[in-house]
């Protein structure tokens, strides 16, 4: 089976974020920002309320320390995102939006977009899972495709891909025209 869609910026930059997300470098990085930004906004805190007497520092300072570090948690998922959008732009400037291509045989997924083609032994699939926008196919630590739903012209369409992927033969009519 074929599916093939024109990719947009957005559908180069969701695997490559999913994958960042959950990577141990990222885990990594928001736990040290973290902790960075709680010791800054402590220690400006500390300058900024240290002549005071009728204030208790302490507590002043773990305010401050927690104050930080929540805005650090809030905020680094989208930083991240924005970066790796703002890369990606500059990498496929001028060459979107591109035609996609996976394709299904009997043991493989094969996936190609702006020249790079990238195959997928289907007995590595892990999960597959469905959010607002997409159909993610994990293959663990090998790697995802993240596919846009705008991408299957029906719900017969995405059964069937879906059950090619899986290995079980569909019977809808969709199956019998995308293959």
């Amino acid at each position: 089976m074929k599916l093939s869609y024109e990719s947009r910026l957005d559908d180069i930059v969701e695997p490559a974020v999913r994958l960042f997300l959950r990577s141990k470098t990222y885990q990594t990085n928001k736990w040290r920002g973290t902790l960075l930004c709680a010791v800054v906004f402590a220690v400006f805190a500390f300058l900024g309320f240290h002549s005071r007497d009728a204030i208790s520092m302490v507590w002043i300072c773990l305010a401050a320390a927690a104050w930080g570090a929540g805005i650090y948690l809030l905020t680094y998922k989208g930083t991240v995102r924005r970066r790796i959008e703002k890369y990606a732009a500059r990498q496929t400037e001028g060459k979107l939006p591109e035609t996609t291509l996976y394709e299904v045989t009997s043991d493989k997924l094969n996936y190609t977009t702006l020249g790079v083609g990238i195959t997928h032994p289907l007995a590595d699939l892990i999960v597959i899972v469905e959010d607002a926008g997409y159909l993610e196919l994990s293959f663990g630590e090998k790697g995802i495709c993240v596919i846009p739903l705008r991408a299957f012209s029906s719900p017969d369409e995405k059964a069937a891909f879906l059950s090619a992927v899986r290995g079980v033969p569909s019977t809808s009519p969709a199956s019998a025209r995308a293959s």
